[in-house]
């Protein structure tokens, strides 16, 4: 057990969590060329004596345009569903949205991101406070982990954030490869998926408040201490200071374990990588987090 203790304290310092080729991008959002995309829609492309009959291509494409325009009724909940995860962002039409009209305003709305110049976007290992629409890809090591001499563990992992209107969106945080060490050398399998329900209780142009739910499934390996059931229900806020560029984002929650079956349970005590950013705990626990940050 000391050995244990002893190796789960080197890890403690010496364990890096490097967000190697971080990336994140608001797909969709709206640039010149989605200008243009909005000039060409109001064209008329009815067919005159002596033109071309439009192509299928052509026609295909007047569809999808068609359906991220405003319809001149209520839209389906699929329509704006559709709208906010592939049509062209909007900060023109975004307006404030409070937790006193939770259940009447922002359902029928297609996701627009609130209009100012301070990054809004996912930090690794941390607390979000707020709705995105972009993926992120992460790579996290760790050395000396409880194994063999100089074992060593990693994971690629992949997050998607994909919102279905103002009021809610769907967190999806995918280990693409979990790599840690057994007596026959390194293990590489495919990670715990968690899908994350997230609800918009509140958002101002420098404040926002979700309420989440992370639901870590047993689609990984026992053997890189994974296949672990938990539910982890949490309260994020985010909020900006926007003349001195300051960043405040954090989170109140518990983890409460279901199913677990991996017999590494020092590899989820020692998992650099293990937090709301990349799977939930696999142990009762409650979960306080706070990050403070600077553009």
């Amino acid at each position: 057990m000391s050995r244990l203790r002893d190796a789960s304290t080197r890890l403690a310092t010496i364990a890096l969590c490097l967000a190697i080729g971080s990336f994140h991008t608001e797909f969709g959002q709206t640039t010149s060329a989605n200008d243009r995309w909005d000039e060409s829609s109001t064209e008329d492309n009815s067919a005159t004596a002596g033109e071309l009959p439009t192509t299928a291509a052509n026609a295909s494409t007047d569809e999808s345009r068609d359906e991220c325009q405003s319809p001149e009724v209520a839209p389906r909940w699929y329509q704006v569903a559709f709208q906010s995860l592939v049509c062209p962002l909007h900060p023109d039409l975004w307006h404030p949205l409070s937790v006193d009209t939770l259940f009447s305003e922002g359902w029928d709305e297609q996701y627009t991101p609130a209009p100012h110049d301070t990054p809004h976007q996912t930090w690794i290992n941390s607390a979000d406070g707020g709705f995105y629409r972009l993926y992120v890809m992460s790579f996290a090591y760790a050395a000396n982990v409880p194994g063999p001499n100089n074992s060593h563990a990693t994971n690629t992992e992949l997050f998607l954030f994909t919102p279905l209107n103002r009021r809610l969106e769907i967190g999806w945080f995918l280990p693409l490869v979990e790599s840690t060490p057994s007596v026959t050398g390194q293990q590489a399998n495919w990670g715990d998926l968690t899908v994350a329900p997230r609800l918009l209780l509140n958002e101002q142009k420098n404040f926002t408040t979700t309420a989440n739910l992370f639901i870590r499934t047993p689609t990984g390996n026992a053997i890189n201490g994974s296949s672990v059931t938990s539910f982890s229900p949490d309260i994020e806020a985010w909020w900006t200071e926007p003349e001195q560029h300051w960043v405040v984002r954090g989170a109140l929650g518990v983890t409460l374990p279901i199913k677990y079956s991996g017999p590494k349970a020092e590899l989820l005590a020692a998992n650099p990588w293990t937090g709301f950013n990349a799977s939930p705990g696999a142990f009762n626990s409650f979960d306080a987090r706070l990050a403070i940050g600077k553009h």
